[in-house]
């Protein structure tokens, strides 16, 4: 268990520039012959909230990336995208509570969102409890091909989930 917990921070530690200190990690499914695997873990990074002024913000701290543009700069394709070649996962779950800090009041949270391509699905919510706010993602990809067609709708679908992952809660 201290070297799962020493392995799983060094692989955290990477997103961030600031110290990550994992305080618990837990795995289950790891010795189960089944597809899935449930990681429930507990971090402190200190010096990740942003100032403006007098309000902070702070992104959420996902530690798996759902979709990227970087293989999606083309305007047209002629060929299909292996989209299976590109992701190895077919559901994430994500559960991510985050306490503010002692006195702080939230101020806003995004906006919760659905997001659909064909039959994959992308769904983000926020509900605000006290002095936390717990996030609640879950995705289902269907890698199968992606062809020329649908190029554009794949693509606003990933750009949709890029951006929505990409705002901040701010408080005061």
């Amino acid at each position: 268990p201290e070297k799962q917990k020493e392995q799983f921070e060094q692989s955290i530690s990477g997103n961030y520039k600031n110290p990550v200190k994992v305080e618990k990690v837990a795995f289950t499914g790891l010795t189960d012959l089944s597809d899935t695997i449930t990681t429930v873990y507990t971090y402190t990074i200190k010096n990740e909230v942003i100032e403006a002024g007098s309000m902070k913000m702070i992104k959420v701290p996902f530690i798996d990336i759902i979709a990227t543009l970087e293989n999606l700069s083309l305007d047209k394709r002629e060929f299909p995208i292996e989209y299976w070649n590109y992701e190895n996962t077919d559901e994430y779950e994500t559960n991510v509570t985050i306490t503010l800090p002692a006195g702080h009041k939230d101020l806003e949270v995004p906006a919760n969102e659905s997001l659909k391509f064909k039959n994959s699905e992308y769904k983000i919510s926020y509900v605000k409890t006290g002095d936390q706010i717990k996030v609640h993602r879950s995705v289902k990809l269907i890698r199968e091909n992606i062809s020329p067609d649908n190029y554009n709708d794949f693509k606003d679908f990933f750009n949709h989930i890029v951006d929505a992952e990409s705002k901040y809660i701010v408080f005061k």
